[in-house]
């Protein structure tokens, strides 16, 4: 087991390295800079020494490899437009928020979802079953941004039964709690319906097999079949889909987060794009791919 993670970590070494490199490379491939500005422009010789102390003035490639030199040594630099703090301390400022949109969201999203199944399963070929399956269908199909509009527009206009983001005073659930049902409900329907139809094939498969059959021959009630023989081992392909749905609630939708004007790292990534803020952008998508490759491991191991 020491050997197959060790081998594992490397290789998501390996990956790390190449991910930050695209990002590198497409970060830089999109026209315009930090330091293009349109109302104020600045001097050719004003913005050569602003790129030169930056070491924005260098190839690419060497960009690349001083940057991730320093990130070796835990340091991802500071952010281009907020030169005072480092991306560290940007990050841990945005996380927060992120965490907690997301940790409500996996709160209620994933022991309904396998509950979801397990009833559906149970209750095969009924309504519902086919309402079970009709939620999969919508929350695994429908875009994340086209549902954040439509809640938007019924519930927060229409009926007014949440508040309205932007009329809302900032982003402060401890004053406002109804503030973050509509985002955490809409985020979690995702994997929602991933685990609910997931949990529904796999246990209708273990169901079927010779050693259900057996226990349900030894006189067992069908509760202790189903709940402590049959669910058990149809459980365990779920938990290798945690794997990406965790780290994905966790640092947070950069869509649901615009869309509610919530201060998260997903809102925060759009930012960052937009202002060409490099640094940010690789630090980011280097950390959300370490998180991934960890929850991957995790589920491996447990799997």
């Amino acid at each position: 087991m020491l050997r197959y993670i060790l081998f594992r970590l490397l290789g998501l070494l390996g990956v790390l390295l190449v991910v930050s490199f695209v990002a590198f490379f497409l970060a830089r491939s999109v026209p315009g800079g930090p330091y293009d500005e349109i109302q104020k422009p600045l001097s050719a010789e004003a913005k050569a020494n602003i790129l030169k102390k930056y070491g924005l003035d260098k190839p690419f490639y060497v960009q690349w490899f001083d940057y991730m030199k320093n990130v070796a040594q835990g340091d991802f630099g500071t952010s281009l437009r907020h030169p005072s703090k480092t991306i560290v301390q940007l990050l841990s400022e945005r996380w927060p928020a992120s965490l907690l949109f997301g940790g409500l969201t996996l709160l209620w999203s994933v022991p309904l979802g396998i509950l979801l199944g397990v009833i559906a399963a149970v209750k095969r070929n009924t309504w519902i079953d086919s309402m079970v399956t009709l939620m999969s269908i919508v929350g695994t199909t429908v875009p994340v941004f086209a549902l954040g509009l439509f809640g938007l527009f019924v519930f927060a206009i229409l009926l007014n039964w949440v508040p309205y983001p932007a009329t809302a005073a900032g982003w402060q659930p401890g004053k406002d709690p109804r503030i973050l049902i509509l985002p955490v409900l809409i985020f979690g329907l995702q994997p929602l319906g991933v685990i609910a139809r997931h949990t529904r094939s796999n246990l209708l498969e273990v169901m079927g097999q010779d050693f259900v059959r057996t226990a349900k021959a030894k006189g067992l009630t069908p509760n202790v079949v189903l709940f402590k023989h049959a669910l058990r081992n149809s459980l365990i392909p779920v938990i290798t889909i945690l794997g990406p749905i965790i780290p994905n609630a966790l640092t947070g939708s950069a869509i649901l987060e615009r869309q509610f004007l919530i201060p998260g790292i997903g809102n925060f990534f759009i930012e960052s794009i937009f202002a060409r803020n490099y640094p940010l952008i690789t630090a980011m998508v280097i950390i959300i791919a370490v998180a991934w490759g960890i929850s991957y491991l995790i589920s491996d191991i447990a799997y």
